[in-house]
C-alpha cells in the first residue's frame, strides 16, 4: 500500500494508501494514456479510503440518483458535500472551488464501485470538463455526436455511420473540454446489447464479438475501421425513431437540442456548479450545429 499517481485528462489523481486490486481497478477503468499530453490543469483530486462510518440516519435522507446505471442514491449535507451511496459502501465529495480540489472518501469493496466511478466523473465534471453520453463519429475531421435515450439507435446510428465510411470515437462515453470543443473519447472497446449485437452480424459479417461480459458484447474498434481518440465536436445529431417517415434530416429548435444535451450530460451533483453549468451549455451550444436525424425508413442519409 502506498500513494498511487494518475493523469486523467491533465488533471491529477493522488490515491492515498492504494491497493494493488485499487490500482488495477483504477488503471482499468481510468488510465488512458491515449490522450496523455494533451490537456494541462491545476485541478487536483484527493482519494482516500475512510474508515469512519455513515452520520447517523445519512441512508433515511437518500434519494435515488438519476441517470445512474446501477442503484445508486444521493444525499446532499449542511456541509457541502454530496455523499453517493450504493449496497455495501459510499464515496463522500468535498468541493474546493477556490483551491481547484476535490475530496474523495471512498468506503466500501472493489465488488461495488459504481459510487466511487460516479465520485470520480463528478470530479473531473466539477474541473470544467463536460461527460457526454453519446456514440460519436468523426468525418473530415468533424465530429457528430448522436444523442438519445437509451434504446434510441445511438450504436446502430454509429455502426452505419462506419459502413459509410466515418471513423469511430466513442460508442458511449466522452469528455468534452467546452473552450475549445474536443471531445475525448472514455470508452476502450464498442458494448453491444443483443438487439444491436445482430446489427452488427449482419453489418460486418466478418466480425466477432468478445464473449457476452455479464452486462453487453464487447467489440474492438479495430476490428471495424480506424478509431479516432478525440476531435473537435462540430455537430449534434438528436436522433428519433419514426418508422412511419423516411430517414432524413431536420433542423431542430435550441430548446429541444438543450433538452437532449442535457440528457446525455446530467446535471452536477454539487449545487453551487449547476448554474454556470447551464450558462456554459448555452454558450456551447450556440457554438454547435445541431439537427434532428429521423430513423425512419431507408437507409439512413450518412
Amino acid at each position: 500500500m502506498g500513494e498511487f499517481t494518475l493523469d486523467l485528462l491533465g488533471r491529477r489523481l493522488t490515491v492515498s494508501d492504494a491497493s494493488e486490486s485499487l490500482i488495477a481497478w483504477l488503471e482499468d477503468h481510468w488510465h488512458f494514456p491515449e490522450h496523455a499530453g494533451q490537456l494541462s490543469s491545476n485541478w487536483t483530486f484527493l482519494l482516500e479510503y475512510s474508515q469512519e462510518p455513515e452520520p447517523a440516519g445519512l441512508r433515511e435522507q437518500a434519494k435515488p440518483l438519476e441517470g445512474a446505471m446501477n442503484a445508486l442514491e444521493v444525499v446532499w449535507t449542511d456541509d457541502g458535500s454530496v455523499w453517493l451511496l450504493e449496497e455495501g459502501g459510499g464515496v463522500r465529495l468535498t468541493l474546493d472551488e477556490k483551491k481547484q480540489r476535490v475530496r474523495l472518501s471512498w468506503y466500501g469493496m472493489l465488488e461495488h464501485t459504481d459510487a466511487l466511478y460516479q465520485g470520480l466523473c463528478e470530479a473531473m465534471r466539477s474541473s470544467g470538463l463536460i461527460p457526454l453520453h453519446a456514440s460519436v463519429a468523426v468525418k473530415a475531421g468533424k465530429a457528430t455526436a448522436f444523442l438519445g435515450p437509451s434504446g434510441t439507435g445511438k450504436t446502430t446510428t454509429l455502426l452505419r455511420a462506419i459502413v459509410a465510411g466515418w471513423q469511430p470515437l466513442c460508442e458511449d462515453f466522452g469528455w468534452l473540454e467546452p473552450q475549445s470543443r474536443v471531445l475525448y473519447s472514455w470508452d476502450r472497446k464498442l458494448h453491444l446489447l443483443p438487439d444491436t449485437l445482430q446489427v452488427l452480424e449482419r453489418l460486418f459479417p466478418q466480425v466477432q464479438a468478445d464473449n457476452f461480459d455479464g452486462r453487453k458484447h464487447p467489440v474492438e474498434f479495430s476490428s471495424l475501421a480506424q478509431r479516432v481518440w478525440s476531435s473537435p465536436l462540430h455537430t449534434l445529431a438528436v436522433l428519433e425513431r419514426d418508422p412511419a417517415q423516411v430517414s432524413a434530416w431536420h433542423d431542430i429548435p435550441l430548446l429541444e437540442t438543450l433538452v437532449s444535451f442535457y440528457g446525455s450530460t446530467g446535471l452536477p451533483l454539487f449545487k453551487a456548479l449547476r448554474q454556470p453549468f447551464s450558462d456554459l451549455s448555452g454558450e456551447l451550444l450556440r457554438r454547435l450545429e445541431a439537427q434532428k436525424l429521423v430513423l425512419g425508413s431507408g437507409e439512413l442519409p450518412l
